[in-house]
């Protein structure tokens, strides 16, 4: 998880046992296509409930010195969340995400603060005026719809 995060820049997002694979004495991590970049408005969330999943399977085997998922949480990221219980510490994550959103507001294109949200405005928004342009050009009422 912490190579994964501090390497590759991404957060798996959907990080169980069952994306976990033993192979001639290394883990692989697989089904990474859902995987996002930790600026993501949610990442952290989604980084705190891949620690969740991964610390209660090995909490359940019985493994020695599991860590907590918040615990393993800071060790991944490297941040230092010091609230303990699991409600508050996801209340600090969202309030610390909605921060960092408002310190990177001024890169921000058209309020959108993550690449997929704009280019997604966009495409949606040139495929309206590319419909109204088409129904004008068919004489139909465009106010009316």
């Amino acid at each position: 998880m912490k190579r994964l995060y501090h390497e590759a820049g991404l957060i798996h997002a959907d990080l169980s046992e069952y994306n976990l694979l033993w192979h001639q004495g290394q883990l692989w991590v697989i089904d990474v296509s859902q995987a996002v970049e930790p600026q993501h408005p949610h990442g952290l969330e989604f980084l705190l409930r891949d620690c969740t999943n991964i610390s209660q399977f090995f909490s359940k085997k019985d493994v020695p010195d599991v860590l907590s998922p918040q615990d393993l949480f800071n060790e991944v990221s490297g941040l230092n969340v010091s609230v303990a219980d699991h409600s508050d510490f996801l209340t600090e994550l969202q309030q610390f995400q909605k921060y960092r959103k408002t310190e990177n507001a001024h890169v921000d294109l058209e309020s959108n603060d993550y690449p997929f949200d704009y280019f997604f405005s966009k495409s949606l928004s040139q495929d309206q005026s590319e419909f109204k342009k088409e129904l004008k050009e068919t004489q139909v009422d465009v106010d009316a719809i």
